[in-house]
């Protein structure tokens, strides 16, 4: 049972009814006056009980999420990209679709920490310490988008507050691997 059950709910009423009669009897001492003053409390609280249980009757009507697993974490188009970058990176790990905030460490509290829960397409981190080289982000059509391309500059500021390279490919080009590697050694170079 939750803390917000009604039955709690109820019951904690009861219980401040219970002592607040207690109370007023002492306080008066005309039982009149209690039996009014009660009856005002009740209908209040009547009133208080009817709208919490509109309330939480929508949530128990509602129906539960429904969820199902992924039939893969990425695309075949990234699939192949990351085959080509661990071949063009073989001194870094290559870890896929990774969010901001487990390579980028917010500072300041003015803004929110929601900002990092974006996801990078690839990154690379050093094979012995884990440290982040560098972000790579693999675009496709959807990156034209307004909302999109806003994404990605925010995306990019970030990357450049933190001090953290990131480059993007072009998806539907085909990318060898002296491309990439080539692409990478000049963004690790900045």
């Amino acid at each position: 049972m939750s803390i917000h059950s009604p039955k709690k709910v109820i019951l904690r009423a009861l219980i401040c009814i219970a002592f607040l009669l207690l109370s007023l009897f002492f306080v008066y001492r005309n039982v009149l006056a209690v039996i009014a003053i009660c009856f005002i409390i009740i209908i209040c609280i009547a009133i208080i009980l009817v709208v919490l249980y509109r309330h939480y009757q929508k949530i128990w009507s509602a129906p539960p999420p429904q969820y199902k697993k992924k039939t893969t974490v990425v695309s075949v188009v990234e699939q192949k990209f990351y085959q080509i970058l661990l071949k063009a990176c073989p001194k870094y790990t290559v870890l896929q679709q990774v969010p901001l905030s487990s390579v980028i460490e917010k500072c300041t509290s003015n803004a929110y920490r929601s900002e990092l829960f974006r996801v990078i397409d690839y990154c690379l981190v050093d094979s012995q310490t884990y440290q982040p080289k560098l972000l790579i982000e693999l675009n496709d059509a959807s990156h034209k988008r307004a909302d999109r391309v806003l994404r990605d500059q925010k995306v990019k500021a970030i990357c450049d507050i933190a001090g953290l390279n990131i480059i993007s490919f072009e998806n539907g080009t085909e990318y060898t691997v002296k491309d990439i590697a080539k692409a990478v050694k000049r963004a690790l170079k900045k």
